[in-house]
């Protein structure tokens, strides 16, 4: 989360492809905020190439 002009925004992740909202986890081996996929057993970075980062404003 970050805030801009007073304001409270934070960040929706979802893919590319779809538009599926993804989950935000962290990782269990290092505690790096990772991507959860639904339906697939692994995490992915917020970096990675297919992910549209997108900021809501928070309440």
């Amino acid at each position: 989360m970050w805030q801009k002009d007073g304001i409270e925004y934070q960040s929706e992740y979802r893919l590319e492809s779809t538009s599926e909202l993804l989950g935000i986890a962290a990782c269990p081996k290092c505690g790096t905020d990772m991507l959860v996929i639904p339906h697939v057993l692994e995490g992915i970075s917020k970096d990675s190439n297919g992910i549209v980062e997108s900021g809501i404003r928070g309440i």
